[in-house]
């Protein structure tokens, strides 16, 4: 192969990279065989990623890493369909069994597409950096949609109500989405003096992004995320320095006078200022509603589960119908069994726990860009716990950067800076 050749290969591939990134976050919700399935922008461009993947292996250069769990996770779907064929095909129909175990295929698409794209360190900079500039476009959209509800009192498909949802139809999932780009844009900092700037420009705009869509799950999640990273870098005098700041500040704010009514000012600070633990809220009434009833399908059918997508219960005093146990563990549990959650746990933790494993080894600490890319991993599972979030095509990317990121630097390479 000529320079020319080489360029234009490179070219192309870093196209498909960038786009699948930039295309991941704009989702939209349609029907089919009678099943709801919420695609993302990047599904579209399946063809192109099939043609893409087909012309890495006529070259001899396809990567085909965790196939093995891969086949696991779609053994674990199909065999929840046979395991219980009545209720499937009463629930789903032979149309939705198919959707279910395309479903499968299309994250597993998402991830190999990215995985085989970035082929070097250059490559994983540019994914992080069309990352960064992708969510700020998304933050602005669901800022824009909850301001325009708020001043015009007209419904619109950014915001629900007065929380933004920008693209992604949901305002849990679109606040779950920004926490994480919050912590890849911190990965690109520490490893790109170059994007610095651009990196608190766009960390300001995800803050405000995360604040507009009022989600408690997800605050609560970046706060626990933060604290867990900043105490890993921290020495332990600091930490008791740290630890006893923070009780000064949530001393002094709860003797804050007329504190409820500056809480009640805005419905974001109304609604952040109250905690799902109590059960007379309404989410967590509906959630407790949802999770328990996913504990008595979990004892009926433990080892292979009630069948992939057909949970449904009818929640609140509406008796709304609900298809989600808004609990990405309880949910996979539920549906898939035992063995789903093994194929789907493998998954998603697998390259983690290679580069902890390697921790414990070294017995040294990780450096920072390795710490921060786990902890975008931490804080996508802890927001799992109260939405459902393994179909999130953006969970897939970021699986396959921890594999990318392992294969090219390790958990303790040399990371370059970018000049």
């Amino acid at each position: 192969m000529n320079a020319s050749q080489a360029s234009s290969g490179t070219f192309w591939r870093r196209t498909i990279l960038v786009s699948w990134i930039a295309a991941m976050p704009v989702t939209k919700t349609f029907t089919f065989a009678g099943t709801r399935a919420n695609l993302a922008a990047s599904d579209v461009l399946t063809p192109f990623g099939i043609a893409f993947l087909a012309w890495l292996a006529f070259r001899g250069q396809l990567k085909f890493p965790s196939l093995a769990l891969c086949l696991l996770m779609l053994f674990a779907v199909d065999a929840s369909f046979l395991m219980n064929i009545g209720d499937s095909l009463a629930i789903q129909g032979q149309g939705g069994i198919v959707v279910e175990s395309l479903k499968i295929l299309m994250l597993w698409l998402q991830f190999y597409v990215v995985v085989n794209a970035i082929r070097s360190k250059g490559d994983f900079l540019l994914a992080l950096r069309a990352w960064l500039y992708t969510s700020a476009v998304m933050s602005l959209i669901g800022i824009a949609g909850a301001m325009a509800w708020q001043m015009t009192g007209i419904e619109n498909e950014y915001s629900l109500m007065f929380r933004a949802q920008g693209t992604l139809a949901d305002s849990n999932l679109f606040a779950a989405y920004l926490a994480l780009s919050l912590l890849l844009a911190a990965v690109l900092w520490q490893m790109d003096r170059a994007s610095r700037k651009a990196v608190v420009i766009v960390g300001i705009i995800l803050i405000a992004g995360i604040f507009f869509s009022a989600s408690r799950g997800t605050m609560l999640s970046l706060t626990a995320t933060v604290l867990f990273l900043s105490a890993l870098a921290m020495k332990w005098k600091t930490r008791l320095i740290g630890a006893a700041s923070l009780l000064a500040v949530a001393m002094a704010v709860i003797a804050m006078p007329n504190r409820d009514q500056l809480l009640a000012s805005t419905p974001y600070t109304e609604r952040l200022a109250t905690a799902t633990v109590n059960v007379n809220d309404d989410a967590a009434s509906d959630r407790k509603e949802l999770w328990m009833s996913a504990i008595e399908h979990i004892e009926t059918e433990p080892i292979f589960g009630m069948g992939r997508g057909t949970f449904h219960l009818e929640v609140g005093p509406q008796r709304a119908e609900v298809s989600k146990v808004h609990n990405t563990f309880l949910g996979i549990m539920c549906e898939t069994g035992l063995i789903g959650v093994l194929a789907f746990a493998l998954t998603f933790f697998g390259d983690a726990a290679h580069l902890i494993r390697q921790r414990i080894s070294a017995a040294r600490p990780f450096p920072a860009p390795t710490r921060t890319l786990l902890g975008a991993m931490l804080i996508t599972m802890l927001c799992g716990l109260t939405i459902s979030i393994e179909n999130f095509r953006g969970l897939w990317i970021l699986i396959a950067f921890l594999e990318a990121y392992r294969r090219l630097y390790g958990a303790y390479g040399r990371v370059r800076e970018a000049s």
